[in-house]
């Protein structure tokens, strides 16, 4: 059976009730798009950075490591780990316009690990410089370090907890004046230092100079030769010598180059929560790792060189948050746009509705009058009419007035419950409601020979009246389509009231709930409209109810569900 249209089905929405549930569904894809992009951020650190400069690393180490090996001095392979170990986490603005800054929080780690995988020297952090005595003499030039952690001196470790904090704002560069050196073990202890401090803006990231502090160290029993060093000369002048040049803290921190060491050695023992409770609190914490051969000494060792990052800086939260922002901007407006489009359909729709049910109404109460007038008049020429003829026909106009009439009524009743305005909730007794109903119909039901049952009882609160109206078009087709010597069986409860019939034989239910549908032959005669269930439907949907039908070969149910 094809579907009707059924003009009357549904609330009415409004533009913003439209538009609030689109901009639902716009929220939900831009939470979508924004793990996405944290998503890819994680991937375009992965790939665009982590691993061209980690294999940048690797090469220079090697190169590095070679060159240091030839002097056979242990210190010289770490000086260069520290050095030559390096993590710049800037992102170049031809990938991410929007983004100028540097990875957070990193720390770039390399390790040597003999053929046991034991660490036997890293990059932890070191006070380096290079020191050049005579321009053209090797003898004693070179990269000279000093352990401050190993030394213990409190100023370096004041500076360099204060200036060179990892993934802080503020930094410092280094003029060594004055050491005590040791060129045989190539270290030295500073006893004289100039601090210029710096702070970095975290949008430009263009550096601006705070202020100078000068530190002046005890060597105390550090055995050495205490020089003095130039400064730097100006172009086109004439160097001096003793030179210290490129002066700084080299290497990554402490206590993260602890963690990893011990986590590499629990590589193998699983015991790597000193690692885990590090590195891993969070999970915007990006690691990398990279192992490559090397040989020191003619024995083959591994190089490894790991790095890490939080990948939530200034530039990738500002990329995420911009993206984030323009996606919604961008899904709201589609949202806004497909509300109003459909605003302006259904208002279309709404309209012809209106104009529908007023000709709809102004015809009922139209056809009404001379119905009643027709049905007067055949009613005056039956009283004086004498032949049976006359008599049969007259009766046939007065049963197709009435049918008119009935009709005309019951479509009036199905656009009053369109168009019922507030309700009025009362609290009453749905099984005192269904014999009240039931009532009306015991002499029908008496002549058809059909047995009616009520049983159970439920409490309910809402409009009465709608309610009623509901029940009696229930009642009513049950008593119309009940076959001759059946039952018709009611049944409420505090959720369900339940109206079944016994019929001849199956009905499809499909569209039975809608205006003027009468279902198959066995339910088309002229006592129906076919507008019963549909009022029903629609007084049960304004209470906020639902109605629920259903027939096997035997049974036809309704079930009213509140």
């Amino acid at each position: 059976m094809k579907k009707r249209n059924n003009i009357h089905a549904g609330k009415r929405e409004s533009f913003w009730k439209i538009f609030g549930r689109s901009s639902i569904a716009a929220i939900i894809l831009t939470a979508l798009f924004c793990l996405f992009l944290r998503e890819f951020v994680s991937f375009f650190i992965y790939d665009m950075i982590f691993s061209p400069m980690i294999n940048e690393n690797i090469s220079h180490l090697q190169s590095r490591i070679s060159l240091a090996d030839s002097t056979d001095r242990e210190e010289e392979i770490q000086a260069q780990l520290c050095r030559y170990t390096f993590f710049e986490g800037g992102i170049e603005q031809n990938w991410f316009p929007t983004i100028t800054s540097s990875l957070d929080g990193n720390t770039a780690f390399s390790a040597i690990l003999d053929k046991n995988d034991k660490v036997v020297m890293d990059n932890r952090v070191m006070f380096l410089s290079d020191l050049i005595f005579e321009k053209g003499k090797e003898a004693g030039n070179g990269t000279y370090r000093c352990d401050f952690n190993g030394m213990d001196i409190p100023e370096l470790k004041e500076i360099y907890k204060e200036y060179y904090n990892p993934g802080g704002y503020r930094g410092a560069w280094v003029k060594l004046n004055s050491a005590v050196v040791n060129k045989e073990t190539k270290e030295f202890y500073p006893t004289e230092l100039e601090v210029h401090v710096y702070r970095i803006d975290k949008k430009s990231y263009l550096s601006v100079e705070e202020f100078t502090k000068t530190y002046t160290p005890d060597p105390g029993d550090f055995e050495g030769e205490l020089i003095e060093f130039a400064g730097l000369s100006e172009k086109g002048a004439k160097e001096k010598y003793p030179v210290a040049a490129i002066t700084g803290f080299w290497g990554a921190d402490e206590e993260a180059v602890k963690a990893i060491d011990d986590f590499i050695a629990g590589e193998t023992t699983d015991d790597t929560s000193q690692y885990n409770s590090y590195f891993q609190e969070s999970s915007d914490k990006l690691s990398y790792q990279r192992r490559s051969t090397i040989y020191i000494g003619g024995e083959e060792h591994t190089l490894e060189v790991r790095f890490f990052a939080d990948k939530w800086s200034y530039g990738t939260k500002k990329f995420v948050i911009l993206g984030t922002v323009c996606a919604f901007c961008v899904l709201m407006l589609i949202a806004f746009l497909r509300s109003w489009r459909k605003n302006v359909i259904n208002k279309a729709r709404y309209a012809f509705e209106d104009y529908q049910k007023s000709l709809t109404n102004n015809l009922a109460h139209d056809i009404k009058t001379p119905l009643a007038a027709i049905g007067g008049y055949a009613e005056n020429l039956l009283e004086e009419c004498g032949s049976e003829k006359e008599r049969k026909y007259l009766t046939a106009i007065m049963e197709n007035v009435s049918y008119t009439d009935s009709l005309v009524s019951r479509t009036l009743e199905l656009n009053r419950s369109f168009d019922a305005g507030k309700l009025s909730p009362t609290e009453f007794s749905v099984r005192e409601l269904a014999e009240e109903t039931a009532e009306k119909y015991m002499v029908r039901l008496e002549e058809q020979d059909t047995e009616l049952h009520i049983d159970g009882d439920g409490q309910l609160r809402t409009d009465r009246d709608m309610f009623l109206t509901a029940v009696e078009n229930l009642i009513s087709n049950a008593v119309k389509y009940t076959r001759p010597g059946g039952r018709i069986d009611i049944k409420a409860d505090g959720k369900h009231l339940t109206v079944t019939n016994d019929v001849a034989a199956k009905v499809d239910t499909t569209d039975l709930t809608m205006p003027f549908v009468k279902g198959d032959k066995a339910r088309s005669d002229r006592s129906s409209g076919g507008l019963g269930l549909s009022i029903a439907k629609q007084s049960l949907g304004r209470l906020g109810y639902s109605l629920d039908i259903s027939c096997t070969d035997t049974k036809f149910t309704a079930r009213i569900k509140y």
